[in-house]
């Protein structure tokens, strides 16, 4: 079976999630203090969570050359995702 391949530039992946509708009444939500706010579902961060925390620093990103047929790169530009060429 062959892998499906899905190319999303950040316009269509903007387009596609402003389709979602929000469950959340916003309006409402603006009027609120933080004190009429439900926090009821978010587990308190206390003492025991942090003494078992371990900070993890992201690694740094990794420069990439990458040689592939001109045929393909059109395939790409095509998804309208910006391509760096030097």
């Amino acid at each position: 079976m062959t892998p499906s391949l899905y190319l999303y530039s950040s316009q269509n992946m903007k387009v596609k999630d402003l389709k979602k509708q929000s469950g959340t009444d916003w309006e409402q939500l603006s009027t609120m203090t933080d004190k009429e706010i439900d926090f009821s579902d978010n587990q308190e961060l206390n003492e025991d969570f942090f003494a078992n925390a371990t900070l993890r620093m992201p690694e740094a990103k990794k420069a990439v050359s990458l040689r592939i047929d001109p045929d393909v790169l059109n395939g790409i530009k095509l998804t309208g995702q910006d391509i760096k060429q030097e």
